[in-house]
């Protein structure tokens, strides 16, 4: 009996996961982890050590590479040098003048919710998912909405008129006006992209009827409630406009455009692939 109890202490010693504990930051510092957007099916593998990370769709060739500087136990920063097919002029511009900031998040015994921003922690948000230390069959949480990093991924995932989602693509086109400013689109409060100038995004939306976006810049706001049918595509633009609106010069708008139209917008916007 006290070789068994002694057994199940060391077991317990060596597997700080044993009783539920949640996760700390260093058990995300090196090894390979996992990121799953179930009702996609697509599966992100990320590959970390202490100098370098890699990033690569589950059956992709096309792997991303970044110099990887801790700054903490749960912040990092992310600066690209390599991809495994070229990257378009505007890609490559993105990456060489900018640098991602990570933020680690430990949420439970084998996960960790983690956030990018560019060039600051504070700065504008990139992106928030939830990181795994091995492989599940289904996550603990079905998304509302998925960002996808490219319309040759949404191909992958046979979007047509009979899929399960519909998909809102979000452009701010470019401009002279306040062209150094960004700004964040958010849904249901939480914020999914950041708008600089000449940027767009893609998202899959799962939920069908009434999915309310909402722009803000200081204390400035603008929504939009969208009735999404699922196998439909929309194009949201956003802007600013210069004028006096309520002791301000500007105001942010989001605007649901016609498809033909706002597609020849958006395919001239830089699409973030950062995934």
């Amino acid at each position: 009996m006290r070789i068994v109890l002694l057994l199940i202490l060391a077991f317990l010693v060596r597997n700080p996961f044993a009783f539920g504990q949640t996760a700390d930051c260093s058990n995300f510092h090196s090894g390979l982890f996992h990121v799953y957007f179930p009702t996609s099916r697509l599966h992100y593998l990320v590959e970390r050590d202490n100098q370098m990370q890699k990033e690569v769709l589950e059956g992709n060739t096309d792997t991303l590479f970044s110099h990887l500087d801790w700054l903490d136990d749960c912040d990092f920063t992310l600066q690209y040098f390599a991809n495994g097919n070229p990257l378009s002029k505007e890609q490559e511009k993105f990456f060489k003048h900018h640098k991602l900031f990570c933020h680690l998040e430990p949420a439970g015994a084998d996960f960790c919710v983690y956030t990018e921003s560019v060039d600051d922690i504070r700065g504008q948000l990139m992106k928030r998912d939830t990181l795994w230390l091995h492989e599940v069959s289904q996550t603990a949480y079905t998304p509302v909405l998925m960002r996808v990093r490219s319309e040759s991924i949404l191909r992958g995932m046979h979007f047509s008129d009979t899929s399960r989602y519909a998909v809102v693509y979000i452009y701010r086109s470019k401009t002279g006006t306040f062209p150094g400013a960004a700004y964040n689109i958010f849904v249901e409060g939480n914020p999914i992209c950041a708008m600089s100038n000449n940027s767009s995004y893609i998202f899959a939306v799962y939920r069908k009827g009434p999915l309310v976006l909402t722009s803000r810049f200081s204390q400035d706001t603008s929504a939009i409630s969208l009735d999404l049918e699922a196998g439909k595509s929309y194009y949201l633009k956003t802007e600013m406009e210069i004028g006096i609106f309520d002791r301000r010069n500007y105001h942010v708008l989001l605007k649901l455009m016609p498809p033909e139209k706002g597609k020849k917008q958006f395919d001239r916007t830089f699409v973030h692939t950062i995934w």
